[in-house]
């Protein structure tokens, strides 16, 4: 057993894996990490919690630091891939989505209100 793969195996304070360079892994390590993840989150996903299957389970990292950050389900690994870890790209997402929320909202209480009268 390597040296890298015995101290892996041995960490328990989740901060440690956090402050780990992803690139730096071998696929081996990574695994061991993505089944740590998985037991910490209680195999949920980090962003939208839905239950994932630890084999199912995508190792994120940051593209800037190279960090792990958590383990997430593949949609929303995707997701996050699509916006590039760009936090100004995902706040007008969230902005884009609650505008039209409203706007689904408004229309939903214009049509009770006209099946009133």
């Amino acid at each position: 057993m390597k040296k890298q793969d015995w101290q892996i195996d041995n960490i328990l304070d989740i901060s440690r894996i956090l402050s780990i360079h992803y690139k730096s892994l071998t696929h081996r390590q990574r695994e061991k990490i993505r089944i740590k993840l998985w037991i910490y989150q209680d195999g949920h996903c980090a962003i939208c919690n839905i239950k994932i299957q630890v084999s199912k389970g995508c190792l994120d990292h940051s593209h800037t630091t190279g960090l792990i950050r958590g383990l997430l389900c593949s949609n929303c690994n995707t997701g996050l891939g699509s916006f590039k870890d760009n936090k100004l790209n995902l706040r007008a997402a969230i902005r884009y989505v609650t505008n039209s929320l409203r706007l689904d909202e408004t229309i939903e209480h214009y049509y009770e209100y006209t099946n009133e009268l």
